[in-house]
């Protein structure tokens, strides 16, 4: 948020918008090798041959990467549509036009995960809210 102080007094207003996830195309794009991970975009496992491949694969984190696409393709098949991030663009354009005495938000989180995890952050310790990220994104 510095960079908000910085440009204040060049009459910029900045708004730092955090969306959680958001259902967008990015799962569509996402290039997965296959086999190479024991899911796929359905969420569902790959075939057996699986434990034959990993231990082939040159990925020290294979199993790490394999927790994180099982949370993140669930979560993307529940996430909201981009409009409410465009929605929310434009109410902080909005807010921002107004006059000075009237507060502008330095940061909006959209979407109930965003909002959620911003407040558990400002809530928990630094160790405590890594511990649960850890917890919730690899499980």
């Amino acid at each position: 948020m510095a960079l908000s102080f910085e440009l204040e007094s060049f009459g910029i207003k900045l708004i730092l918008i955090e969306p959680g996830v958001i259902n967008t195309e990015f799962v569509k794009d996402l290039v997965v090798p296959s086999n190479k991970y024991r899911i796929d975009r359905n969420v569902e496992f790959v075939s057996s041959s699986y434990e034959c491949e990993k231990k082939k694969s040159l990925s020290l984190y294979g199993n790490v990467v394999d927790k994180f696409l099982s949370f993140y393709y669930n979560a993307m098949s529940h996430a909201p549509h981009p409009a409410l991030v465009a929605d929310e663009i434009i109410k902080a354009i909005a807010s921002s036009s107004k006059s000075e005495n009237e507060a502008t938000p330095l940061r909006i989180a959209v979407g109930k995960d965003s909002k959620e995890y911003s407040k558990l952050k400002k809530e928990l310790s630094d160790k405590d809210f890594h511990e649960l990220l850890r917890k919730n994104l690899l499980r």
